[in-house]
């Protein structure tokens, strides 16, 4: 029996319309906030074309798991893009705290103006279904089971979606580690027909214990606070149910992957684990880092629209 069930989303109710326009919060400094929103409307708009005439609906719903402590976690969101046609994308956001540039709404705002219709979702513990006065998941206390039950819930929630407003296939992007979700989601759900990657990667274990992301640091920080020693193999054990490695070998999906040649957060050998169980699918490496590759936002973009409109 897989460790991931499909659920049926529950209590799914019109939250809002709003505009397709740039929203993010990329400061918490009111000043430096307008400025940088400023200069980022500007590009969006005339660099990228994004089309700000279309209607962004957000739902929300009741999610099927509950993770305890976390109240605000419990009543799910998803958004909508119409871009006009019946060929669906869902995006899987990476880590988002209360600031920063969401790169899954650009992805889905792109993809919509040029023809797809496009769901992004967000992730358990992230944005609003964070607890109050908490602005990132690295100010929570973590442990191994937190990670499985939040892995379980976000993937569950794409299939969730996916099963809602699906009949036939469908493509995916996920971004960073909502490309681990999305890869295993692939791997689970026959209708996903389509992947996109953005810094996607394999051996989710060996990230936690090794890699200089932020969450990362912090998992080993929490670990060495409560028990003074990580026991690696136990990490490997626990966390191979929720790894993209276990389920890469079962997609059927067209795949692409684009990644960063010089990223600390996902290292090369995380990448090519995944590349190589994947099939050796086409990869598009970028100079730069995990944050620097998006100098390369236009082209990236342009990538993952060519991929979309041959395979789906």
């Amino acid at each position: 029996m897989s460790f991931f069930e499909t659920p049926k989303l529950q209590n799914v109710v019109l939250q809002r319309e709003l505009p397709n326009q740039f929203s993010d919060k990329l400061s918490s400094h009111p000043i430096r906030n307008r400025l940088l929103s400023e200069l980022v409307k500007t590009l969006e708009n005339y660099y990228l074309r994004i089309n700000n005439n279309m209607t962004v609906q957000e739902y929300s719903f009741a999610s099927h798991m509950h993770i305890p402590s976390y109240v605000s976690n419990d009543r799910g969101y998803f958004r909508v893009y119409d871009g006009g046609s019946d060929r669906l994308v869902v995006v899987v956001p990476q880590r988002m705290g209360a600031y920063g540039y969401n790169f899954a709404r650009l992805v889905a705002s792109y993809l919509a103006s040029n023809g797809f219709y496009v769901y992004d979702i967000v992730r358990p513990l992230h944005e609003k279904r964070l607890p109050d006065g908490v602005v990132s998941t690295v100010q929570l206390p973590v442990d191994i089971q937190l990670i499985k039950s939040v892995s379980k819930q976000s993937v569950e929630e794409v299939l969730g979606l996916i099963d809602l407003v699906a009949d036939g296939k469908v493509g995916i992007v996920g971004i960073s580690q909502g490309a681990a979700y999305a890869c295993i989601a692939s791997g689970l759900e026959p209708r996903i027909k389509s992947s996109a990657y953005i810094h996607g990667f394999g051996g989710i274990a060996n990230m936690l214990l090794y890699s200089d992301e932020r969450f990362a640091r912090h998992f080993r920080e929490e670990e060495l606070k409560r028990k003074n020693k990580i026991n690696e193999q136990l990490v490997w054990e626990e966390l191979r149910e929720v790894d993209p490695l276990s389920y890469a070998k079962s997609s059927k999906s067209d795949v692409i992957m684009i990644n960063a040649r010089k990223d600390k957060s996902v290292p090369q050998r995380n990448i090519v684990e995944l590349w190589k169980a994947l099939g050796k699918p086409e990869l598009h490496m970028f100079n730069g880092g995990h944050l620097s590759i998006a100098l390369h936002t236009k082209r990236i973009l342009e990538i993952i629209l060519e991929h979309f409109e041959i395979t789906l």
